[in-house]
């Protein structure tokens, strides 16, 4: 009856574990960034929670180089592609932790590209909702790539060769200038909203949902961890494809000190809340009138420090279209 009962419970365990129904991707100093919320429902910790994200999609390339964008150079040419279905590609954390096995950024832990603040694998504390970020650079599966990319027709997509750079050379020049125009597709979603951003054309949220649809991409997430009351190891999975995808959008608090008074209670309005981190098993339930109760006298309860609204965790409010800071990502962290 007890291994039953062990076994039954390490079955369920990693469904208390909730992820944000939207992720969200916005905009923080010209650059892009993906996010989402994760959270334990239950009282009892997990021990040693990693948490690790994998972009899964297809990838497209050309047969031969000279089958690309022949005669026109107006990116309406379609072009043979070798295709590869679902191929999955690890994405770095920003302010991950560095794999034991790997002292040195560049190892199998890090990522070598000079983003000495991410990694594959981010260690969390489970006792709060954590936000997992994803620095969307030019190398990140998540991005169109540079300077083309071609979609299931074999058109290709990307930015707009200027024509005023075919004659900065003059006669000799126009020739090269031409071939490599031709490589380069005219799409306005690509280029309408585009910025640049040191000496790189950023693409446009238009941009990035149709390559994203076009790959038929789908971010899966893995956290392991040990339940600190079976010690058993657990697995909680989940994805988000482009539809549950949100572009300039950020998380809604869900996480507030303890009030000490009526009055600061008040502002809750009555949402499911509990202290994660209080002393006792009796204070690790939801929030009710009775805890209203015990604190409108004004006494402070010492044995709370916070409280998490688990009612607005899956909440988003707007964010700017391009934020000078963002509290999710640290300020080491954010490329001028």
């Amino acid at each position: 009856g007890l291994l039953f009962q062990r076994m039954s419970r390490g079955q369920k365990r990693g469904r208390t574990i909730v992820f944000s129904d939207v992720a969200v991707i916005r905009k923080v100093r010209g650059r892009w960034y993906w996010m989402f919320r994760v959270a334990e429902l239950r009282k009892q910790h997990i021990i040693g929670a990693k948490i690790r994200v994998f972009c899964v999609r297809h990838e497209r390339c050309p047969l031969s180089e000279e089958a690309v964008g022949v005669g026109t150079g107006r990116g309406n040419d379609v072009v043979e592609l070798e295709t590869a279905h679902f191929v999955s590609h690890p994405l770095p954390l920003l302010n991950g932790s560095y794999s034991s096995q790997s002292s040195s950024p560049g190892g199998d832990g890090g990522v070598d590209d000079g983003n000495y603040d991410c990694s594959f694998e981010q260690s969390i504390l489970m006792g709060l909702p954590h936000v997992v970020v994803h620095r969307m650079d030019p190398l990140s599966p998540m991005m169109p790539p540079r300077p083309i990319w071609y979609d299931e027709s074999g058109v290709p997509h990307g930015p707009a060769s200027s024509p005023s750079e075919s004659l900065t050379s003059g006669g000799a020049g126009t020739a090269e200038s031409e071939s490599s125009s031709s490589l380069l597709a005219t799409v306005e979603e690509g280029t309408a909203h585009s910025t640049m951003q040191d000496g790189q054309i950023i693409p446009s949220a238009d941009e990035i949902t149709e390559f994203l649809h076009d790959r038929q991409a789908e971010i899966i997430i893995y956290l392991e961890g040990t339940c600190e009351v079976t010690g058993m190891t657990l697995q909680a999975r989940h994805s988000y494809r482009m539809e549950d995808i949100a572009f300039h959008q950020t998380f809604a608090p869900c996480v507030f000190p303890f009030p000490t008074s009526a009055a600061s209670s008040s502002v809750a309005g009555g949402g499911k809340r509990w202290n994660p981190f209080s002393r006792s098993s009796k204070e690790k339930v939801e929030h009710n009138a009775a805890a209203l109760t015990r604190t409108g006298g004004g006494e402070t309860d010492d044995s709370c420090a916070l409280e998490v609204d688990f009612s607005q965790f899956h909440d988003l409010v707007p964010a700017p279209y391009d934020s000078n800071s963002c509290p999710y990502i640290p300020s080491s962290s954010l490329r001028k």
